[in-house]
């Protein structure tokens, strides 16, 4: 794993006014939240965060760039607040580890619903299973968001509920 020291000299390799302090104070700040949290392979989670920085300095990306990188799964996997970050690196780098957690979770919605259009029996099981739901097991209901676009607008047809509150299969299946 590349230590602190290397990776600052990355960056100042290519850009010798790059802002030294916050880069040690990310790397410092994203290495103590992770601590001793390990992936499935048994690697050190700060790894992925750090391999991350590492290409955007081979880019030769700005220090507040390479800073977002280290930070970037702190919110979501740490009990690090955005407005922690916003008090400890500012506002703009905040939005950006925000953002980065923003566009990750999309892409799982994403993932989902694709998986969904391929695999039209699982949807019809779940269909089953849900309120309002018209349990046919043709395939889902002409309403449900497996078989239309539009997702959070066609789940709130399928649940019954004008009001926001989709059902619990719903939600988890990030309807909302």
């Amino acid at each position: 794993m590349m230590r602190q020291y290397e990776l600052v000299e990355r960056v100042t390799r290519y850009n010798p006014e790059a802002d030294e302090a916050l880069l040690n104070k990310a790397y410092v700040y994203a290495m103590q939240k992770h601590g001793t949290q390990t992936r499935a392979s048994g690697d050190p989670y700060f790894s992925h965060p750090l391999e991350v920085a590492a290409i955007l300095t081979d880019l030769r990306l700005d220090d507040a760039t390479v800073a977002v990188a280290l930070l970037h799964d702190t919110i979501e996997d740490t009990d690090a607040t955005r407005s922690e970050i916003d008090s400890l690196f500012g506002e703009e780098i905040g939005k950006l580890v925000e953002g980065l957690t923003k566009i990750k979770r999309l892409d799982l919605v994403s993932q989902k619903a694709k998986q969904a259009e391929k695999f039209p029996q699982a949807a019809a099981r779940h269909c089953r299973r849900c309120p309002g739901s018209s349990g046919q097991a043709g395939g889902p209901p002409a309403q449900h968001a497996y078989a239309q676009p539009h997702a959070a607008a066609q789940a709130r047809t399928h649940c019954g509920r004008d009001d926001g509150n989709l059902c619990a299969a719903c939600r988890t299946h990030g309807h909302a």
